[in-house]
């Protein structure tokens, strides 16, 4: 779980060693304990439109990983976690020209694509490390788009089109990190990045038209099928990452990241072009500290966290590119029986975009949870 830190981190972990990093499987090996994780968000979302605005608050389960040693050089785990989230529900009304009957425009999605990986990390000598994810991508999206003319009866009627879009392959991510000792390893030099490969998924898609009254079906109007199990795919972007970090061992650790998805490759089902998206580029920075690894009071040994990362995002309606700022502040509390567990809080605050005739702005309050346990499995007893 890097989002205490802003997301940024790469090129290396958390000083306590349980937690695992999401952003770099080379850096899987360094866990030398058998860790099992799981998280979850809850986020407040304000959209703010011109002369319009609504608020969403919304939880997710952020992950659940679990990975474990195999030999000194070689560790190995499995996770499952959100890929992209579709959570959106948008009204708008206008009047029916010639009349006095207002119109209710509302457009909604909600789904997910998922992925399970499998991770492997190696030790490469004394300084490198390499790692691979291999995972599965699947999931469904349903959009909603609905038109409801208000005659103020109770016979008002809503035409629908309701969407469903089910996705699934496999695809891969590879990952080298590389730590120099400096003075005497009382400072070192982290340095590490990933590539993900760009593949595709294959789709399919189905389109239902309804006519409902009052949120139930029209009676004799049976919801006609206009596209059912329609196959195709989804080209999806490749993405790297690279990044450097400053470490005072079990003291201090400073991150920096880079961040380029190549978003311009993307292509949506059935579309060749590029959906008025953009490859985007984005900065993060972080920081970790710890008073004292070896002190007695519980508050010395609290890991303090902080970052902020920015950047355009892949949207760009009507070619405009859309930023968007955010900064968080982390805890990482020791847990169990002498700390042997670690509770991660991370606390963000952000913005996307900003209010104009053709652009809406997004603020959100995010906390992220995430429990790590640890234990060692696979230690041979010793006799005396």
């Amino acid at each position: 779980m890097n989002e205490g830190t802003g997301g940024a981190g790469v090129s290396s972990n958390f000083f306590n060693g349980k937690q695992l990093n999401g952003l770099n499987p080379a850096l899987l090996v360094r866990t030398r304990f058998t860790s099992f994780e799981f998280g979850g968000t809850v986020q407040l979302k304000d959209v703010t439109a011109a002369g319009a605005a609504q608020q969403d608050l919304a939880a997710n389960l952020s992950h659940i990983a679990l990975s474990f040693p195999i030999t000194p050089r070689w560790s190995s785990g499995v996770s499952i976690k959100p890929y992209s989230y579709v959570d959106y529900n948008t009204n708008s009304k206008s009047m029916v020209a010639g009349t006095n009957y207002p119109t209710i425009y509302s457009f909604s999605g909600k789904g997910a694509i998922n992925r399970v990986a499998w991770t492997n990390g190696f030790a490469i000598g004394k300084y490198v490390n390499i790692g691979m994810d291999i995972f599965y991508l699947f999931g469904n999206i349903n959009k909603s788009s609905e038109v409801s003319v208000i005659t103020g009866d109770d016979n008002d009627n809503t035409v629908g089109i309701n969407e469903k879009l089910n996705v699934k392959n496999v695809s891969g991510r590879g990952g080298v990190a590389v730590r120099l000792p400096l003075k005497k390893d009382k400072v070192l030099l982290n340095v590490g990045g990933t590539y993900t490969y760009g593949n595709f998924l294959f789709a399919k898609k189905s389109t239902v038209y309804e006519l409902s009254q009052n949120s139930f079906p029209l009676p004799n109007y049976d919801p006609d099928t206009l596209q059912k199990d329609v196959k195709g795919y989804i080209d999806m972007p490749y993405q790297f990452r690279v990044g450097t970090s400053l470490e005072l061992p079990f003291k201090l650790l400073v991150s920096a990241d880079y961040e380029y998805t190549d978003w311009n490759s993307y292509r949506s089902f059935g579309n060749p072009e590029s959906n008025q998206v953009a490859s985007n580029g984005r900065y993060y920075f972080g920081a970790e500290w710890i008073p004292s690894i070896r002190s007695q009071r519980y508050l010395d040994l609290v890991s303090y966290r902080a970052g902020f990362n920015f950047g355009p995002s892949q949207y760009a309606p009507s070619g405009t590119r859309i930023n968007e700022t955010n900064v968080t502040l982390g805890l990482g509390l020791p847990i169990g029986r002498g700390g042997g567990g670690m509770l991660s809080l991370a606390f963000t605050g952000g913005q996307r975009g900003v209010v104009s005739p053709n652009s809406i702005r997004e603020r959100y309050l995010r906390m992220t949870v995430a429990w790590a346990f640890v234990d060692n499995w696979f230690v041979k007893p010793r006799l005396d």
